[in-house]
Parts: structure tokens; sequence; C-alpha cells
């Protein structure tokens, strides 16, 4: 009972370690006569490093929560639009020469059907008012299992497409080549 007078005037400073491993729970005793109001400094420092692995496990925590989150949010967001041209602003007389297919048996003959498809988009350049799209441009289509003319045409922002086929038989050598007009 005789304690119940310091009691306005302790204040709890919360758990520390102290030798050996051991948590104490520490209160200060301050009044206007007597104590220190101010926390040791060893304790200051423990206070401040508990803070610190505090701080860090919460920010932990946190991170491993928003990662998963924004990871699922990324895979069932729709995907976004294809950058295209309006078609208004594709000039008419454009056009993009897709990498030709090679169909001949002998898979040497890729590199014939590759000369025969830088050959065309350099003499279509030359054709005045003619914006023909770099072979660099369309060798990203070369592979592609399915060719969507419209969305590729949108793409390179082309009213036209240009594909075909190059087959190579012994000294006989067939050409197909197929333009579409793609524009709206």
């Amino acid at each position: 009972m005789q304690y119940r007078q310091w009691e306005p005037h302790l204040h709890d400073l919360g758990e520390f370690e102290v030798k050996h491993a051991k948590n104490i729970s520490i209160v200060n005793l301050d009044t206007d006569k007597l104590g220190n109001s101010q926390l040791p400094q060893q304790l200051r420092k423990q206070a401040s490093q508990r803070r610190l692995r505090r701080t860090l496990v919460a920010g932990l925590l946190l991170l491993a929560f928003l990662l998963p989150v924004t990871g699922l949010m990324l895979l069932l967001r729709p995907p976004p639009k294809l950058s295209s041209i309006p078609a208004a602003a594709i000039p008419d007389k454009s056009i993009a020469v897709l990498p030709f297919q090679n169909l001949s048996e002998e898979k040497a003959n890729a590199f014939f059907a590759d000369g025969v498809h830088d050959e065309i988009p350099t003499d279509l350049a030359k054709v005045a008012d003619l914006k023909v799209i770099s072979r660099t441009s369309v060798m990203q289509y070369k592979n592609a299992a399915i060719r969507n003319l419209r969305e590729i045409a949108q793409q390179l922002g082309v009213a036209h497409v240009l594909e075909g086929t190059v087959q190579r038989a012994g000294d006989k050598v067939r050409v197909s080549a197929q333009r579409h007009a793609v524009a709206q």
C-alpha cells in the first residue's frame, strides 16, 4: 500500500534484454524532485534496434503480401490493346512485305526465299509516293504460326500487306505473291 503514492510517477518502459538473454520489464520513476526522465543510453539503443527490427519485419510481411497480390492482378488484367495507328492516319499508298515462306523440300533454300523477300521491298521503295515498311520491321512476323493480316497492317500502319511463298526444285523456281488490302 505504501507504493500507491508513487504510482502516478511510474512509467512503463517496456521489456528489455539483459544478461544471458533474459527479458525484464522496466519501469521508470520520475517526479519533480526524484528520478530521471531520460531513458539510459543502453536501453535507448536497444529500443531503437527493436523498433528497427519491428519495422523491417512489418515491411517484409507487407512485401510478402503485396508481391503475390500484384502478380495476380497483373495476370488477371485484360491484355493491353495493341498500339495501332488510327485508320485515318494510314496512307493509302503504303505496303508491308511479309517474309516469304520457304516451301522447298530442302531447308537450305530458306536463304533463297530470304533473298527473294529482300528484293521485293527494295524494288517497291523505288516507286514514288509509296511508303514501304522496312525489312527489319516485318521480320517479327516470319515465324508467326497464324498471321492476322488486319492486326499486322494496323501495327505497322499500312493499307496493304504482301505475303508469299517460294519453292525451288532443281532448276525450277516458283514464287507466289498475294497483296491484301486491309485498311479500314
